[in-house]
């Protein structure tokens, strides 16, 4: 496929025909890289069903590393082609996860003599995480943080997250650090926002900060909150936190309205500026739902509190008191630990945001109130 083909559509049948029909593994994993390099949508359908029905993991394998190694492998063998199909953000993410469930890192080793190097197949996976770095926009950022989320390796992830950071802040319009900024960074290891999404950013660290003393600080007072189901009084307490720990670089009001009188849980104001980020608080086994959950993120969150052109990022707060309780996922019906509810969340903010360019960032922060009890339970 060097050349420009006269009858693409046809070429896709023919590509079906032979994906589906061939005998050996590897003419099979030939075709549906050619089939992906057209009609990548169906291809990758078919690739994910093929190596689901493979009883041997050892076949499966073969398959996935023949489709790596003939779509960007090296160049002996390698399909070169004029037509990329494949090389969409959320096509890249969908593949390039695939490809790391079946030819893992840790398992990299030459496929009975028949593909190719460890090293081969690792450049070509990286390849395809390359690709995806250099389409621009949200929607690859996206991506990169849904690798993120999903990658098999954890020693891995923090690379991908910063790679997606890097990325955020190359395409942003970020205003440049004055050098009070650089001697309150050199002081605290952070400075005074100013623009939104600097905001943003330093509102997500700080109730990261707030669910690691929550869940982990051997000071926490989490098992006193755990008994307390008032959204209300859990509102206060997270207010008054961030309040005690603005250093002076944004505001908390208590008992905010705005101008339609609804009323957003929390939100936080950088000094000089008109964007305040929107932090809506939940306490997830108060009689909240799967579903309502995930509609309460699209029409309350992003629908109510990030109407305002200038505010286009949130914050999705959610905690749990540890009733053991589970959620059912709107749409495929699975049932949920509030783990599980947090990463479906974000998923599910991902996807909402990628197809609405009024919104740029929402972050699900999940706290789990009983995790310090729950581990002490289970060390006894």
């Amino acid at each position: 496929m060097s050349g420009k083909i006269s009858d693409p559509n046809a070429f896709i049948e023919l590509a079906q025909k032979n994906a589906r029909e061939s005998r050996s593994i590897e003419r099979q994993a030939l075709w549906c890289a050619a089939w992906l390099s057209l009609d990548a949508a169906h291809a990758l359908a078919h690739v994910q069903m093929r190596l689901a029905d493979f009883s041997d993991p050892d076949n499966a394998k073969q398959f996935a590393a023949s489709i790596l190694h003939a779509l960007i492998g090296e160049r002996r063998g390698h399909l070169e082609s004029i037509y990329h199909d494949y090389c969409t953000a959320n096509t890249l993410r969908d593949l390039y996860l695939l490809m790391l469930q079946y030819v893992r890192f840790e398992e990299d080793k030459e496929l009975n003599g028949r593909v190719t190097s460890r090293h081969d197949l690792q450049d070509a996976r990286d390849h395809l995480f390359a690709l995806l770095k250099q389409i621009p926009g949200k929607e690859s950022y996206l991506a990169l943080l849904h690798i993120q989320r999903n990658h098999p390796n954890e020693k891995l992830k923090d690379y991908v997250e910063a790679a997606a950071q890097a990325k955020a802040e190359l395409e942003a319009d970020l205003s440049p650090m004055t050098a009070n900024d650089v001697n309150a960074f050199a002081r605290d290891a952070e400075y005074a926002p100013s623009d939104h999404r600097q905001l943003f950013r330093l509102t997500v660290s700080r109730l990261l900060d707030f669910k690691a003393e929550m869940e982990d600080d051997d000071s926490s007072t989490a098992d006193t909150w755990a008994k307390v189901l008032d959204e209300i009084e859990h509102r206060k307490h997270i207010g008054g936190w961030l309040r005690n720990r603005a250093k002076g670089y944004y505001s908390v009001p208590q008992e905010e309205e705005m101008a339609d009188a609804k009323r957003p849980d929390i939100r936080v104001h950088g000094g000089g500026m008109d964007c305040p980020v929107p932090v809506e608080l939940k306490i997830a086994d108060n009689g909240w739902t799967g579903p309502k959950l995930f509609e309460r993120l699209e029409n309350q969150l992003c629908g109510d509190y990030l109407r305002d052109a200038k505010s286009t990022c949130g914050i999705f707060f959610l905690l749990s008191c540890g009733t053991k309780k589970r959620w059912t996922h709107p749409k495929t019906e699975k049932r949920m630990t509030f783990a599980e509810l947090i990463l479906g969340l974000q998923d599910h903010a991902d996807v909402y945001i990628a197809e609405n360019p009024g919104i740029d960032e929402i972050k699900v922060i999940g706290v789990d109130l009983s995790h310090r009890s729950s581990r002490r339970t289970s060390s006894n």
